[in-house]
């Protein structure tokens, strides 16, 4: 419990700058990558670890604007700069505050799972 802590207090701390890292190329990488692995993003998709939502342009133009995304993070700072970023660009997304080590979604509830 005290390791879970910890992590979430440190992508909280580092949410506010955690995009300066990102650039074009970068995105253009995971485009690329997440194009290749040929994955069905019509429907209900879930983001384990998502921060601040790198994946969510990625997701949605791969998948069409009509899918289910939930953006999964420990850090509710990460998902609350997530949603500040994507919230009325993009619908069908869905912010959730879960530790990656016991999520509470059913089995079967997505289609397709990114980490």
């Amino acid at each position: 419990m005290i390791r879970h802590i910890q992590h979430r207090e440190f992508f909280d701390y580092h949410a506010p700058t955690w995009d300066q890292d990102e650039t074009p190329e970068k995105r253009d990488a995971l485009y690329r990558i997440i194009k290749r692995l040929k994955l069905d993003l019509h429907q209900s998709v879930l983001d384990v670890g998502c921060g601040t939502g790198i994946l969510v342009p990625v997701i949605k133009s791969l998948g069409g604007e009509n899918n289910r995304l939930i953006e999964a993070d420990i850090s509710a700072v990460m998902l609350r700069r997530n949603k500040e970023k994507w919230n009325g660009l993009y619908s069908g997304l869905h912010p959730a505050a879960v530790d990656a080590h016991d999520l509470p979604f059913r089995d079967e509830s997505f289609e397709v799972i990114i980490c």
